[in-house]
């Protein structure tokens, strides 16, 4: 989409596989896009096959996908946090917070001017009430999307988190990814969580409340309390997104004309400095 043709080691080890593209038809896909979109979960550690790092050899690999990915992809982070290991439905799920972060470089790497929407981020959880897991998955995610849009300027333009509620999707009762009843079942207790799905008008702040502590001192915050600093860093941070993506449209609108713009370059500014003050 980026280049107008598959990348190069594709076309080096699945060649006989992939359709090949005139020239006509590499322009015409070249760029073709609005905006990339972004799906994240777990993570795993990746090392090519005939590296020293891996520990799978390449004739080991099955036929077909793996063969043609030629990577070693059975290793985790060490300090990744691993989902209810009873649950073989989240079998291998982690949280890696860092990861997230990086993900959204690699992407802004191929399009510095591509707006990135966040479509799904969520943690493979049981049925335990009040999840401390959830809760921190979420906050530490949410962290990575703060940094990325304050600290690296990279245009997040909204985030989802993945889901309102479970819908048991993948046909069976065991993955709950829902904050239902994982992070909203104390609310008669005065405890308050906020959920994602209009963060992408509302902007980040819409998913963590005030929520913080840790898994072992698990602490959240009364609905009359203050926020929190990391509540209103994130919600600093949805403002900046708000502004940075009303000026990239300005400047698509007015032929990238900086000087026409200025009144939301001002805006993104005061957003940046704000941030910088929490």
């Amino acid at each position: 989409m980026v280049g107008g043709r598959n990348p190069a080691i594709m076309r080096e080890r699945a060649s006989g596989l992939l359709p090949n593209f005139t020239e006509a038809q590499a322009l015409l896909v070249k760029e073709s896009y609005g905006l990339f979109m972004l799906s994240h979960y777990s993570f795993v550690l990746v090392a090519d096959c005939n590296s020293v790092k891996s520990t799978t050899n390449c004739s080991d690999l099955n036929a077909g996908w793996a063969c043609d990915k030629g990577v070693d992809d059975s290793r985790y982070p060490d300090n990744a946090r691993w989902a209810d290991a009873s649950n073989f439905k989240c079998s291998g799920f982690n949280g890696y917070p860092q990861a997230y972060r990086d993900t959204l470089h690699l992407a802004h790497a191929y399009d510095q001017n591509a707006g990135i929407l966040l479509t799904e981020n969520g943690w493979c959880g049981n049925d335990t009430i009040d999840n401390q897991d959830q809760l921190w998955y979420f906050q530490t995610h949410l962290e990575q999307v703060y940094k990325v849009i304050t600290e690296d300027c990279i245009p997040i333009i909204g985030y989802h988190a993945w889901a309102m509620m479970d819908n048991y999707e993948w046909s069976n009762y065991k993955q709950h990814y829902g904050v239902g009843g994982g992070l909203m079942a104390t609310v008669a207790e005065g405890f308050a969580f906020g959920t994602g799905s209009a963060i992408a008008r509302h902007g980040v702040n819409a998913v963590v409340d005030s929520f913080s502590g840790s898994k072992d001192e698990p602490v959240a915050q009364p609905v009359t309390a203050a926020p929190a600093p990391a509540t209103r860093a994130l919600g600093v941070a949805a403002v900046c997104a708000s502004d940075n993506k009303a000026f990239l449209d300005c400047i698509d609108r007015n032929t990238h004309d900086v000087a026409a713009c200025q009144f939301y370059l001002d805006a993104l500014n005061q957003c940046k400095q704000q941030s910088v003050n929490i």
